[in-house]
């Protein structure tokens, strides 16, 4: 356990880069899904083929990935963006096992935040009919 604490002293910035990033993706992959598939959004009206909006939707996705991995933000970090891709690091010796426990404690972090957000969303869409948000 002291490798951990040693690997978050050394390299914290780089694990909150990376729960960043994570969490910059997250809401990107939200906000395109909103704006191309919700039935009040008058761009899925405009789009009326299923096919061709999830298109756009992977496109616009893999653009934000590229642009994440290449940004000031990304490279320090290794932009692993995903407990797989970490985990695969570790595997191929590119990153000690202290240092992939706090990258993924950080994506999960991102991650969970992500999905704390969407709940408290849809139970005020619930209740109120609304996002959260505007409360």
């Amino acid at each position: 356990m002291t490798g951990a604490v040693d690997a978050l002293r050394r390299n914290w910035p780089e694990y909150l880069i990376e729960g960043s990033g994570l969490g910059v993706l997250m809401i990107m992959a939200d906000v395109r899904v909103m704006l191309l598939e919700h039935k009040r959004s008058p761009l899925a009206h405009a789009i009326p083929s299923a096919d061709l909006r999830h298109a756009l939707i992977g496109v616009a996705m893999g653009l934000t990935a590229i642009a994440i991995i290449s940004s000031p933000w990304g490279r320090p970090s290794g932009a692993h963006l995903k407990p797989a891709v970490t985990l695969t690091f570790l595997r191929l010796r590119k990153i000690s096992p202290a240092a992939a426990l706090c990258y993924v404690l950080a994506q999960f972090a991102a991650f969970s935040s992500a999905g704390t957000n969407r709940a408290l969303d849809e139970l005020a869409r619930a209740e109120n009919g609304r996002p959260w948000a505007y409360h």
